[in-house]
């Protein structure tokens, strides 16, 4: 949920901000899908 979150807010900013699309993808899908599946992974070896 938090990572969703944070890609929603990162994308509603760099649109307003004139950010390119090019960049956008690279910082969502690099640094935020990073995290998302890094925060998974964490939970997931947790919970087993």
């Amino acid at each position: 949920m938090q990572g969703r979150r944070e890609i929603v807010v990162f994308h509603f900013v760099a649109f307003r901000g004139g950010m390119s699309q090019e960049v956008r993808l690279l910082l969502t899908a690099g640094v935020l899908g990073g995290f998302t599946t890094f925060s998974t992974f964490a939970l997931e070896s947790v919970v087993l």
